[in-house]
């Protein structure tokens, strides 16, 4: 009889759609810019799960910010969003340039485009949620988190 065996890699995986539009709406509550916006624009590309998972939370205020319109695309959009969700590393570029112009805070479901720039990030390590946040990205779009998240977040610079 032959066996097999497989390694289980200590890596990061995806979260949910909702659970990674439950969280990200969780913890933007501690920026102060965020927590007192009553006006947040969210833009999803390539993912309509997540963009549905971000649209039941417009309205919703209890322990999130205050989302107002989610729209979706397969590019970068025209007009100016505050949020920006991707995955795909081919738009990275592209996506950091509108974070810049825009003043907008990039979020992803995959840690490793936190490492590259991304601002704000999750995925599950070891089965649990996780939350990512990239410095520099962060310092540039003038963020100002509470103290207590950066004792609960991976940070990249």
């Amino acid at each position: 009889m032959m066996t097999l065996s497989f390694a289980v890699r200590a890596s990061t995986l995806p979260l949910s759609p909702n659970l990674q539009a439950v969280l990200l709406a969780k913890i933007l509550m501690y920026e102060k810019k965020f927590k007192k916006s009553d006006q947040i624009s969210v833009y999803v590309i390539n993912a309509p799960l997540v963009a549905e998972a971000f649209s039941r939370l417009i309205g919703e205020t209890n322990g999130h910010i205050n989302i107002k319109l989610v729209k979706s695309g397969k590019n970068m959009p025209d007009e100016r969003y505050d949020l920006v969700y991707f995955n795909d590393i081919r738009l990275l570029a592209e996506a950091k340039k509108y974070a810049t112009e825009h003043r907008s805070v990039l979020v992803t479901g995959k840690k490793r485009l936190v490492e590259k720039g991304v601002t704000l990030g999750t995925s599950a390590e070891k089965g649990r949620p996780q939350f990512y946040l990239n410095l520099t990205s962060s310092f540039s779009v003038d963020l100002d988190w509470e103290p207590k998240v950066l004792k609960i977040v991976g940070t990249f610079r």
